[in-house]
C-alpha cells in the first residue's frame, strides 16, 4: 500500500480533496495557469475528474464547472467535496450514449486514476474481476453554454470523448487540456483530429510553453517511459527537473 493509499483511507474527505488539489498543482504545473484558460463568465468541463483537483481550481475561476466522472465512488466523492458551482455528471464521456464496462484497478482508494473503459467486443479476461457497468454520455448532450475550457483525462479514451464533443468545440472554440498517452491509444489520431479542427498544441516544461509542432511527443514518451512509473507522490515531491510530457494544451488557431 502506498502513502497515497494510506492518506486516502485516513484523511477526512474535504481535507483529502484539498490536499490532492494542492499537490496536483505541483505534479501538473499547467494547472497553476487555469485562470488564464477560462474567464469568470464561462463554463469549464472536467472530464475524468479523479478526486477533483481540476474541478477544485476551475471552480475558483469559472462561473460554472461540469465534472464528468464514471467511477461511482469518485463521482460521489467530488459531489460531497466540491463548491456549489460544480455539477457532477456520474457518467463516462464518449462518442455514443449507452453503457460500457469501466475497469477499476485493484489496490483500493488512491489508485482510481488508472481506471479505464474497456473497448466494445473482444475478450478482456485480465480485467473482468474489477469492472463496473457505467452509463456513457456525449459531451454535446450536456446542458452547457459558453464553454471556455475542457480538460480531458480518460486513460486512452480521449479520441472518442473529443468526437462526442465536436459540437461544443466547433461552437465555443474552448481551450482544451488533454492527457495523451501513445502507449494507451495512438496519439497520431487524436493530434490529427485536433489539427483538422484548427487547434495547435502546446506543452509546459520548466516554466515555459513550447509548441507541440516542434516536438516528437511519441518518441519522447517512449524514451522517458520509466519516469511515468515513478508514482504520483515521488513526482510531487521531486517537482523540478526533466518532466514526462503527456498533458497538452490545445488552443484554437484563431487566438
Amino acid at each position: 500500500m502506498t502513502v497515497v493509499n494510506v492518506l486516502a483511507e485516513l484523511a477526512p474527505d474535504r481535507m483529502f480533496a484539498t490536499a490532492v488539489a494542492v499537490a496536483h498543482r505541483r505534479f501538473e504545473p499547467i494547472l497553476r495557469r487555469v485562470g488564464t484558460f477560462v474567464t469568470p463568465r464561462q463554463t469549464a468541463l472536467d472530464v475524468g475528474a479523479w478526486y477533483g483537483p481540476w474541478s477544485h481550481w476551475m471552480s475558483r475561476h469559472a462561473r460554472r464547472v461540469v465534472t464528468v466522472e464514471p467511477n461511482p465512488e469518485l463521482a460521489a466523492f467530488v459531489t460531497r467535496t466540491c463548491r456549489p458551482n460544480v455539477t457532477v455528471v456520474p457518467k463516462a464521456a464518449s462518442d455514443v450514449e449507452g453503457f460500457a464496462e469501466l475497469w477499476l484497478p485493484p489496490g483500493g482508494r488512491g489508485t482510481e486514476g488508472r481506471a479505464c473503459l474497456l473497448p466494445q467486443g473482444g475478450r478482456h479476461a485480465e480485467h473482468t474481476e474489477h469492472t463496473v457497468k457505467v452509463e456513457t454520455v456525449r459531451l454535446d448532450s450536456l446542458d452547457v453554454d459558453d464553454v471556455g475550457l475542457v480538460k480531458i483525462d480518460v486513460e486512452g479514451h480521449e479520441l472518442a470523448v473529443l468526437r462526442g464533443a465536436e459540437g461544443i468545440i466547433r461552437r465555443w472554440r474552448p481551450n482544451l487540456v488533454v492527457e495523451i498517452e501513445d502507449s494507451r491509444s495512438p496519439a497520431a489520431a487524436t493530434l490529427e483530429l485536433l489539427r483538422s479542427w484548427h487547434y495547435r498544441g502546446w506543452f509546459l516544461d520548466r516554466g515555459r510553453m513550447h509548441p507541440l509542432d516542434d516536438f516528437d511527443l511519441v518518441g519522447h514518451q517512449r524514451e522517458m517511459a520509466p519516469l511515468a512509473h515513478h508514482g504520483y507522490l515521488r513526482a510531487v515531491l521531486t517537482g523540478s527537473g526533466h518532466r514526462y510530457v503527456n498533458t497538452i494544451l490545445f488552443l484554437p488557431s484563431s487566438r
